[in-house]
């Protein structure tokens, strides 16, 4: 039983299309990836976070990476602040010891803003093919210490203000044996997360964002109870 005012009806109908578009988003991934990770194993996320990085909806593959994408948009939060996050920023995050499960796992993270406020953030995962390690493909069971397993990113900008930092990815992708697929695969989670915003958006522009706002916080009372 819900706790809340919110119409039974509206409250299914909304969480569903919330759903849908974490669904809608693993679709994009696929349809834009190139790499075997992503097309045929389908090693990756796609979910949606309320702005403090509460989940807003969970994707449906790799559901282990939902809380850890959430840790991540909390990690970015608190290294930039709301005042340096801007709308079209998108951010990128693979450090175990912050909100990754391991290095090979490359989150793309965006900020969803509507009419100015922030009122959510999409979030995507791809294992990526490499990522420098001491053995190719990022998994090394004989490392002994973590700079063993390839290069980690704290958090930083990959796209700022909507134009892509063409310096840092090639920094990034060129610390890999395999710069073309990784590259392709962080391109398919920003086709991903701009799926994401297109569709988050308009439905705060049909719904309001206090629906909205009270939907999402009922679907996390609801889930646990």
């Amino acid at each position: 039983m819900l706790s809340s005012s919110i119409d039974p009806v509206t409250f299914v109908v909304l969480s569903h299309r919330l759903h849908q578009i974490t669904r809608e988003m693993g679709i994009t991934l696929e349809r834009t990836g190139g790499t075997v990770t992503t097309t045929q194993q389908h090693d990756y996320n796609a979910s949606l976070y309320r702005p403090n990085g509460e989940i807003m909806a969970a994707g449906e593959t790799y559901g282990h990476h939902v809380v850890c994408a959430g840790l991540a948009v909390r990690c970015i939060l608190e290294r930039f602040g709301r005042d340096e996050i801007d709308a079209d920023d998108v951010f990128l995050l693979n450090d175990p010891y912050l909100a990754d499960i391991h290095q090979p796992d490359m989150y793309v993270i965006s900020p969803i803003h509507f009419k100015g406020p922030l009122v959510a953030w999409s979030a995507t995962f791809v294992h990526v093919n490499d990522v420098g390690a001491m053995t190719p493909g990022g998994d090394s069971p004989e490392a002994t210490e973590i700079f063993h397993e390839g290069i980690r990113i704290p958090g930083i900008k990959l796209i700022e203000r909507g134009k892509l930092r063409r310096d840092v990815f090639d920094t990034i992708t060129r610390m890999t044996r395999q710069p073309e697929a990784v590259g392709l695969d962080l391109k398919c989670e920003i086709a991903a997360n701009n799926v994401a915003k297109s569709r988050v958006q308009a439905m705060y522009e049909q719904y309001g964002p206090e629906l909205l706002d009270a939907v999402s916080e009922e679907m996390i009372r609801y889930s646990e109870a």
